[in-house]
């Protein structure tokens, strides 16, 4: 049996770590292409393009709870 009355939670903001994404921008800034395979992101890029990768910032959350023995 948990006591929920006692327990201390934690946020924990991470680094940023690269996604397997990857997107194209026109030289307008408007959206070309998006892709998983940074090779076919970069086969559909046109003269004055520009490749852009998404990043994450990875949150981890943990609770700690008394237990009763």
């Amino acid at each position: 049996m948990s006591d929920t009355g006692n327990s201390t939670y934690t946020r924990d903001q991470g680094d940023w770590e690269p996604t397997r994404w990857y997107t194209v921008l026109g030289s307008d800034g408007q959206l070309w292409c998006e892709s998983s395979d940074r090779a076919d992101a970069v086969a559909a890029m046109r003269a004055g393009d520009r490749l852009m990768r998404t990043w994450q910032r990875v949150c981890r959350e943990s609770q700690m709870r008394e237990e009763r023995p």
